[in-house]
């Protein structure tokens, strides 16, 4: 998954299961970061970013294999 926004600075990047358990974290510096998802089981995720205004954007995927 790549993701890029020219709008605005990414400066962390959490996913979390639906447990709400942090699975992967990266601090970011720009606007465009790729995650790689191979090693995260089937189900339902949360992508949570903190850009350089503080401002948070969550999104959920969900992993099928």
């Amino acid at each position: 998954m790549k993701l890029q926004n020219p709008d605005e600075k990414i400066i962390s990047l959490h996913v979390y299961n639906s447990t709400g358990n942090v699975v992967l974290f990266d601090p970011v510096n720009g606007n465009s970061f790729e995650l790689h998802f191979h090693e995260l089981r089937e189900g339902i995720y949360f992508v949570r970013t903190v850009n350089d205004k503080n401002q948070v954007h969550s999104k959920s995927f969900n992993i099928l294999r």
